[in-house]
């Protein structure tokens, strides 16, 4: 009997210490941390409102400082050193990317939490004009394709911009010399200008980095204001004129030609 009660001592020994090496652990789990926002979506450069609860083992708050890290759909991320177990007020920036987010926080012994969070798509452009040089900055939070219109006097173009957060575009506008109105919108934001000075064989659209190489945008005669309509008129007269000066000429010519034939 006394070497069962032995074994049994010994079984008991082995239970005991792996209780005390496991009991941590035990504890630790019964620790957490937990993310809230409130709301499931923000709207673009508004702050995002969260907390971040941090409890022990005995559920008591723990009050502190940690990182919580926000990340975009493309893997971009900005860190934060926030207070644990109160709301606060993070501002991620103006021009943050739309879509969906994903916050993680990260106690220091190994504690983590994760939430999802959207910032609803800006489509947005600022249009700026310096002299006879258009300049469209994409101020939103999200790709820039749209379709723009450009009235030069009376007279619209229409260009296509796709712009990547931030980018911006410069396109040179051009008209018979004179001074012009220009208004310019993608149906969403709008820039007008009065009294700009344009110089041009045409009314038209050029990409500034072409320096003045092929025409974007052109108008047809019927459609342009009065001083673009008079230049284009001026020129067909001209081109008819020297048209009929060509032909009669060569009328005459062969009429020449066949009469020294019947007088030979």
């Amino acid at each position: 009997m006394f070497p069962f009660y032995l074994n049994m001592d010994k079984k008991l020994s082995v239970v005991i210490f792996a209780m005390i090496i496991l009991l941590p652990a035990v504890f630790a789990d019964l620790s957490k941390i937990e993310i809230f926002t409130m709301g499931e979506e923000f709207g673009a450069g508004n702050n995002i409102t969260l907390k971040v609860s941090l409890l022990d083992e005995n559920s008591n708050p723990i009050n502190k400082q940690i990182f919580v890290v926000f990340e975009d759909s493309i893997k971009n991320q900005i860190t934060k050193d926030i207070q644990t177990n109160e709301f606060v007020e993070v501002s991620l920036g103006e021009n943050t990317l739309g879509g969906m987010w994903k916050i993680i926080a990260e106690e220091e012994e190994g504690e983590k939490a994760t939430t999802i969070f959207s910032i609803k798509e800006k489509e947005m452009v600022n249009f700026e004009l310096n002299e006879d040089i258009l300049k469209i900055t994409n101020t939103g939070n999200t790709f820039y394709n749209e379709k723009i219109q450009v009235a030069i006097g009376d007279t619209i173009g229409e260009k296509t911009i796709e712009l990547n957060i931030g980018e911006s575009a410069e396109l040179r506008l051009i008209a018979p010399n004179g001074v012009y109105n220009v208004k310019v919108s993608d149906g969403k934001t709008t820039g007008a200008w009065g009294e700009v000075s344009l110089t041009g064989g045409a009314i038209g659209i050029l990409n500034k980095k072409t320096n003045g190489g092929s025409l974007i945008t052109s108008i047809s005669p019927e459609n342009v204001n009065a001083g673009a309509y008079s230049f284009t008129k001026s020129s067909s007269f001209l081109y008819i004129f020297v048209f009929c000066v060509i032909s009669t000429t060569i009328l005459l010519a062969i009429e020449r030609h066949y009469r020294k034939k019947l007088n030979n």
